[in-house]
């Protein structure tokens, strides 16, 4: 019991530790132990208990020597190492993890690191490495000897060092992503990988050294591009290898390429460019077939140990040299070997037969072939100059490392060697060399003299004009208009003014082709030309310039410098000093532009006659009283004030002269003249007369039984004539009376005349009038239910013609209150405040329906639950069982607006089982057996059977309960 609780604690604080981690995720960091910790430069490295090396910040990662590593002391406590940077502004981080011999990954390296020479050079647990950034340019050695690594790694287009990256990586299948084309030195690439395929190899690489040594899983070669020139140990001890491509032509080092090569059936032609093969196939115990050595190599330390590398080897289909298993191997020669091709097989190894008799085995001497002159090379030839004469340069030939003689091993001829151009030089093989080699050098032309040019330069003449030019005998001369084009056979003239460029170009075979430009410059001649504006007082009429140039030489007008757009003068009539610009153009000349003024002054006026006013009575608007003409030939006559109504007492009165024309007309001499406005103003006499007065027509509207007078809208047509109001503004008007008396008081008793009305003056300025007035009933008192709107109920009234409306018919009112009412009567209305009883409304409500409940004589309605808001009228009441009705009341959420219901709710009651226990008889028996009727049972229960016998023993016998209350207890 005891290990089982202790299991179950293990795993709830083991789930709690993974519960805790999780919360790194949600904004809350968790960090391991910290083991080790430091700076470089700008970065801080961190190595947690885990063995995770971490690096953050910015900036450069320094180098540092292989002994002075920060971290060296913790090498082998490293199992990750992760970058968390950025900004990395440069990086060498040569030797910085070498020797973590149990670091398994690492993330991303940041971009801006540059150099990884041998940054994870034997990390031997090293299975996994993130992206190289392309920045880096040097990955010498980096991960040599990463035995567990077999990963693609993607070489970045940047790196220009590679030598060695992935050498001694036992454990590599996959070949790299090589993106760079910057590296030549392949060396050591994959020496000692376990890939089966090889990789391609860009044009451009020159040595491959030991690329591919020691691959044993490698079936074939790749092909080695003419740049190859250094490639020992490139194949060396490649077992599975089976053939090879052919050497390039320019290949050079090919020591130990092959050796070791067991499975090899087939080795290519050794070239002649070929300087050292030293042990190249030795032990290529299974090449069969023939292959040829074209190069000639004197030097025994360069050839020694070729074919084997054991001083004495059996001759047998198990012997090691070169094809001793492979069914016959016949190595061919040439004229220049073939007195050292047995010192090439037998020397460093055996000193047999194969030296004296030419075969040891299946290796033997082959047959001599010829040697092509196409596997020679030749000496460049350099340009030279054309002489006139047949060129006949003698190049150097050169069989491998062998110069070759002249007529001894071939002989020269020449094509096309006398003009400029590619001359062509053929090399013929003779003695022990056959076939041809063509090589070419080129003749160049030579520079021409004698070429002048002269350009023109004049007044425009109406002439033509061109260039002149000198030239040797022998030319060809064309002439064109821009450079490079020359089309034309003869120079081109040119008569207007301008400058021009006329391109010449002089050639002749063998000779350098003459180009150049000369100018033809004409320049423009001088036009005469006379103008004359104008400078006079307005007239009405229009006026412009006059200008006069040459014969036939064209006019332009405009109003704007530059802008020459009418063949006629512009003219102006208006007053104004006017600025009109001319240009005056013709073939052979220069434009010549100018101006001149136009100049119109203003008209003098000095005497304006005004208008003469008759009389006119009070009320006419000033703009309404006859005159004599308000008008004239150059202005019109206004009022300062035409909507002004002058009075008796008024006798002058402002009025204006607007000159029509005050642009060309000078009005400033006349009397009344107003500078701000350039208008003549004076003031003139005027007459005015009173006028009769009259009564305006007044309305009441009409008001409702009761109210005040002073509540009526007096209302009249005219304004201004004079004020209304009532006499006793406090009466209460009644449908008995129908007229009220008003008073009028007038507002100007200076400018009418109200006489007429002496017969009811009051005053000296009041009279009063009689006015009937309107009076309506009240509709009959109004009363709506709660929640019902104003507009819910018709109105009743004793007058048809009266009507009633509410302002807002559908406002639904609260309580009893007044509320504005609107009285219509003859288009007219009137609001007056209406009592309006609000009565409460009969809510909605639902009998509840109640679940049946069983009989309980302690139960009274008050214990059974109605729903929210029902009670009962006597809570105290015990139902008995049976369906009957009990009053029950309904409370309305809104007792100030709703009613209280009372209804009658029906119940079931059940009749309940009664609660009894069952009787235990114990009884004793006279006879053998009693019946049971004769054994008494407590009050209530009966014998299901009675008459039923028993003897001695304990029985189990159905009784009968029947309770008292029957009609509320089941039987």
């Amino acid at each position: 019991m005891v290990k089982k609780l202790q299991k179950r604690l293990i795993v709830l604080l083991l789930l709690a530790a993974v519960f805790i981690g999780n919360l790194g995720g949600n904004g809350i960091v968790v960090y391991a132990a910290s083991q080790a910790s430091g700076t470089i430069g700008q970065i801080r490295w961190e190595l947690d208990a885990q063995g995770t090396l971490v690096f953050r910040g910015t900036g450069a990662f320094p180098s540092f020597q292989s002994n002075k590593i920060p971290w060296l002391d913790y090498q082998r406590d490293i199992k990750a190492v992760s970058f968390e940077m950025t900004n990395v502004t440069d990086g060498d981080l040569t030797n910085y993890f070498e020797g973590c011999s149990n670091l398994q990954s690492v993330s991303d390296l940041p971009e801006g690191i540059r150099n990884l020479t041998q940054t994870f050079r034997k990390c031997s647990s090293l299975r996994l490495i993130g992206k190289i950034p392309v920045s880096t340019e040097t990955m010498e050695r980096t991960f040599e000897k990463c035995t567990s690594l077999n990963q693609t790694i993607k070489i970045p287009k940047n790196v220009k060092n590679m030598q060695g990256l992935f050498q001694g990586c036992t454990a590599l299948t996959r070949l790299p992503q090589i993106e760079t084309t910057l590296v030549k030195d392949y060396s050591y690439l994959l020496q000692e990988t376990a890939i089966t395929e090889p990789i391609s190899i860009p044009m451009g690489v020159t040595d491959v050294t030991g690329m591919f040594s020691l691959c044993k899983n490698l079936t074939r070669s790749p092909v080695l591009p003419e740049s190859v020139t250094e490639a020992a140990q490139c194949f060396y001890g490649c077992q599975a290898l089976k053939t090879a491509s052919a050497l390039p032509g320019k290949i050079e080092n090919i020591s130990q390429m092959f050796a070791e090569c067991v499975n090899l059936t087939a080795v290519p032609d050794i070239p002649p460019s070929v300087i050292n093969m030293s042990g190249c196939y030795a032990n290529c115990r299974q090449a069969k077939g023939s292959f040829t050595i074209y190069a000639i190599i004197n030097d025994e330390s360069k050839y020694t140990k070729l074919a084997g590398t054991t001083a004495v080897d059996d001759p047998s289909v198990k012997g090691q040299f070169l094809g001793a298993a492979g069914g016959g191997l016949s190595v061919n020669y040439t004229a220049g070997n073939e007195h050292l091709i047995r010192e090439y097989l037998s020397t460093g190894w055996n000193s047999g037969n194969l030296h004296f008799a030419g075969c040891w085995g299946n290796l033997k001497i082959g047959d001599k072939v010829a040697q092509q002159m196409e596997d020679c090379t030749v000496s460049a030839v350099p340009d030279v100059n054309y002489t006139g004469k047949a060129i006949c340069p003698v190049p150097k030939v050169y069989y491998g490392n062998i110069q070759l003689t002249e007529k001894t091993d071939y002989t020269i001829s020449y094509s096309n060697n006398t003009n400029a151009g590619t001359a062509a030089v053929t090399i013929t093989g003779v003695g022990n060399y056959s076939g041809t080699k063509k090589i070419s050098f080129v003749i160049r032309k030579i520079s021409m003299t004698g070429v002048a040019a002269q350009s023109y330069q004049g007044i425009y003449d109406g002439k033509a004009h061109g260039i002149t030019l000198q030239v040797p005998a022998g030319v060809t001369v064309t002439y064109g208009t821009k450079s490079g084009e020359y089309t034309l056979k003869t120079a081109p003239v040119y008569t207007l003014p301008g400058n021009y460029t006329v391109y010449y170009q002089v050639a002749k075979p063998n000779y350098i082709t003459v180009t150049g430009s000369a100018k033809v410059t004409i320049v423009q001649g001088t036009m005469p030309v006379v103008a004359n504006g104008y400078s006079g007082i307005y007239d009405g009429k229009s006026h412009g310039i006059t200008v006069e140039g040459l014969a036939g030489a064209p006019l332009r007008y405009g109003t704007a410098a530059g802008q020459y757009t009418s063949v006629e003068s512009p003219k102006y009539t208006n007053t104004g000093i006017y600025t009109v610009y001319y240009q005056v153009t013709k073939t052979g000349y220069g434009t010549v532009t100018g101006k001149q003024q136009i100049e119109i002054k203003r008209k003098v006026i000095t005497e304006v006659t005004f208008p003469k006013m008759s009389q006119a009575v009070y009320g006419t608007t000033l703009a309404k009283i006859p005159s004599t003409s308000m008008q004239d030939s150059l202005g019109v006559f206004s009022w300062d004030n035409p909507s002004y109504v002058p009075t008796v007492d008024d006798t002058q009165a402002k009025i204006w002269y607007k000159p029509y024309d005050k642009k060309n007309y000078d009005y400033s001499q006349v009397k009344g003249y107003d500078a701000g406005s350039g208008n003549i103003v004076r003031n003139i006499t005027i007459s005015i007369q009173r006028k009769k007065g009259e009564l305006p027509q007044v309305t009441t509207g009409f008001l409702a039984q009761g109210d005040e007078l002073e509540k009526s809208k007096i209302t009249w047509d005219k304004q201004d004539v004079g004020d209304f109001y009532w006499a006793k503004p406090e009466e209460k008007v009644s449908q008995d009376k129908s007229e009220y008396t008003l008073i009028f008081r007038p507002k100007d008793m200076r400018n009418y005349d109200w006489s007429y009305l002496s017969s009811q003056e009051l005053d000296w300025n009041m009279f009063q009038i009689r006015q009937k007035v309107d009076v309506v009933p009240y509709p009959e008192p109004f009363e709506i239910v709660y929640g019902e709107t104003l507009g819910s109920k018709g109105f009743v009234g004793k007058n048809p013609d009266v009507k009633y409306r509410w302002p807002d018919e559908t406002v639904i009112p609260g309580k009893t209150g007044s509320h504005k009412l609107k009285i219509i009567y003859k288009d007219q209305e009137i609001v007056r405040d209406m009592e309006v009883v609000v009565l409460k409304r009969k809510p909605d409500y639902v009998i509840p329906v109640l679940d049946a409940v069983s009989y309980d004589p302690k139960q009274t309605l008050g214990q059974i639950v109605l729903p929210s808001r029902w009670n009962w009228s006597d809570a105290s009441i015990v139902p008995e069982a049976g369906q009957q009705s009990y009053e029950a009341y309904y409370e309305p959420e809104d007792p100030e607006h709703y009613q209280t219901v009372y209804d009658k709710i029906p119940l079931t009651v059940e009749k309940a089982v009664p609660p009894v226990n069952v009787p235990y008889i114990q009884t004793q028996i006279e006879e053998d057996t009693i019946c049971l009727k004769e054994i008494g049972l407590p009050l209530g229960w009966k014998w299901k059977n009675p008459e039923e016998s028993i003897g001695e023993g304990v029985y189990e016998v159905s009784v009968i309960y029947e309770p008292e209350d029957q009609n509320n207890y089941l039987l």
